[in-house]
């Protein structure tokens, strides 16, 4: 779950400092993916260990009263703003 004192919810940054993304979403939670299970072989042929790392809003798939329903209904209305910002 994400800590709502800020306006940002994600930053990555490289060792060198030299490049950095942030990440705001009006999502409640941020689910991280990363490479480390690529080892250059079958559809990932192209992609080695720590190749990569994903950051994904979403709600979080619970029956949780305190949590915002994950429930849509057909024709209700879903709205969700995730913005993204690469600095070099």
């Amino acid at each position: 779950m994400l800590n709502r004192n800020n306006n940002i919810a994600a930053v990555l940054e490289s060792l060198d400092h030299q490049r950095r993304l942030s990440v705001e979403t009006t999502a409640p939670s941020i689910v991280v993916y990363t490479g480390n299970h690529f080892n250059n072989s079958g559809f990932a042929q192209n992609i080695g260990q720590y190749g990569g790392v994903a950051l994904e809003t979403q709600f979080p798939p619970s029956n949780d009263e305190s949590l915002s329903s994950i429930v849509l209904l057909p024709y209700q209305k879903f709205y969700s703003r995730t913005s993204w910002c690469i600095e070099f």
